[in-house]
């Protein structure tokens, strides 16, 4: 069931689109400018790139290492081998190519391609790859990827594109929400609902460290609020991190009086026996007490 709490606004991003002519000059090719495909890098006369659509199964993926761009004005360095996944595309395509002996028309150095970016998930636009192919004679291989639109494009939390402001994600492995604020251009970390936040020494304005909320508690925002009849117990310390549980409140007498408390008690002082309502037995009689009566931190009894 969702929380009010947990509702945030999601800002959809302005979809633009953009018509560009492309003119193709010579053999077929895409400026780095505009979208993917391969042309020649004109470094061996003897060699002419090309895309090729005929390769099927036989191309194998592109070996080159794309973190790793020449000097010329070739990048950005990509990650991604070519035949990785592409975060946060919605539709991948293969680019093919060869490499032919000029007007021969005949394939020389092996067919080979990689992965491009044809249409990005909501919120993403294509950002532009571009560098010589080290597997295939003279080949400038132009491919598009992913990058997260608004004020924080580029800016990385916790390992992920950052989201436009009050727009989550979870982050599985450690239970976090991850934002980017849009207007300290900064990563804001929460705890998930039903986790909270052990704290402990982290880099600044890193992730928080988080933790299954514990029994008889209700967990947001990284806090702990026990129920109603229970106290908060914390061990260590904000720097090493910390532990919380939500005990029963201690009871009294023979019959085992349970100690009551309101909901979100943070101390065994919290706790009390009600004196109107609450009747103890011991080895002398039942009897109740002429005021309520609180807990006290040292004993753990009711004074």
């Amino acid at each position: 069931m969702a929380h009010l709490h947990n509702l945030h606004k999601i800002k959809i991003p302005t979809i633009q689109v953009r018509l560009l002519a492309v003119m193709l000059i010579g053999v077929l090719f895409t400026s780095v400018a505009f979208a993917a495909g391969v042309r020649d890098y004109g470094q061996d006369p003897s060699r002419q790139c090309r895309l090729d659509t005929s390769m099927g199964g036989a191309a194998a993926p592109d070996a080159t290492d794309w973190s790793n761009p020449p000097s010329g004005g070739f990048g950005p360095a990509s990650t991604l081998a070519s035949n990785d996944t592409i975060p946060n595309c919605k539709r991948m395509e293969q680019i093919r190519y060869t490499s032919d002996p000029t007007g021969s028309g005949v394939q020389v150095s092996g067919g080979r391609w990689r992965y491009t970016c044809a249409e990005c998930d909501l919120g993403y636009t294509k950002a532009t790859y571009s560098m010589p192919s080290t597997s295939v004679v003279d080949c400038v291989v132009t491919w598009e990827e992913c990058a997260h639109d608004g004020p924080c494009a580029g800016l990385v939390c916790e390992g992920m594109d950052s989201l436009a402001y009050e727009e989550y994600s979870e982050t599985p492995l450690n239970h976090n929400w991850t934002r980017c604020d849009t207007y300290t251009n900064t990563c804001e970390f929460e705890c998930e609902d039903w986790y909270y936040d052990k704290e402990g020494v982290t880099v600044f304005g890193g992730p928080k460290n988080c933790a299954p909320c514990p029994s008889d508690a209700s967990c947001f925002g990284g806090g702990v609020s026990c129920y109603r009849g229970h106290y908060l117990v914390t061990d260590g310390d904000t720097m090493s991190g910390v532990t919380k549980t939500c005990p029963a409140c201690p009871t009294v007498g023979l019959n085992n009086v349970e100690g009551r408390s309101y909901g979100g008690s943070e101390s065994i002082t919290d706790c009390y026996i009600d004196h109107i309502i609450d009747e103890i037995e011991d080895n002398i009689g039942t009897y109740r007490f002429t005021e309520t009566c609180y807990y006290t931190t040292n004993s753990g009894t009711a004074n």
